[in-house]
């Protein structure tokens, strides 16, 4: 196997060198990945999906569930960042410091799509029926591919699984899970029917 050769210079986009871009990208990053707090309300956080692309918008599916049980609804919320839209941004700056305000008006873009409090108890108990090691594979070189992140809550339990590109054999249920998942998802967010949990 070939060692991830490092990133050039000349493979950045001159934006991507400034240090106000560096700490305002990550909060963008963070308002992606972000979930839970007063803001949700009764909803609490059951998973998500995370998807980071080595250049590209990170984006995340985050499922919650409802404290009042299944015959309230839970949610989904997407989260997209538009990075594109924020580099403009920065470049139309020139050689000017970024304010620092500008950290709070990030390009994300927030759906919020409600699902049955029943298909998010389901989903839960399909997570809980997963049999996968905390941890599996060879140690891999780091890589410049798209990297997956799932996270999973019950309370004050949560566990977290990362890869990129490719999944360790050991944690085949779980990737074939998360894309299948990402897949209704989408599918949903689309105006279909999310997918039976039995069937992903």
């Amino acid at each position: 196997m070939k060692r991830a050769r490092p990133a050039k210079k000349n493979d950045l986009d001159p934006v991507d060198r400034r240090r106000d871009w560096i700490l305002f990208s990550g909060y963008a990053r963070m308002h992606v990945s972000v979930s839970g707090g007063p803001i949700h309300g009764r909803h609490k956080e059951v998973l998500q999906l995370f998807i980071e692309p080595w250049k590209g918008d990170p984006q995340s599916w985050t499922v919650y569930r409802h404290e009042g049980g299944v015959h309230n609804n839970g949610k989904i919320v997407f989260k997209k960042w538009d990075s594109e839209a924020d580099r403009k941004r920065f470049r139309a700056l020139g050689r000017k410091e970024a304010p620092k305000r500008w950290c709070g008006t990030t390009s994300v873009t927030e759906n919020h799509i409600p699902v049955s409090g029943r298909w998010v108890k389901a989903l839960e108990r399909k997570v809980g029926l997963l049999l996968i090691p905390p941890i599996a594979g060879e140690v891999q070189p780091l890589s410049r591919d798209t990297s997956f992140r799932l996270r999973l809550w019950r309370n004050r339990q949560s566990s977290e699984f990362c890869w990129n590109p490719t999944p360790p054999v050991a944690w085949r249920p779980l990737t074939r899970f998360f894309f299948s998942l990402r897949r209704s998802f989408r599918r949903h967010a689309d105006g279909k029917p999310l997918t039976p949990v039995r069937d992903l």
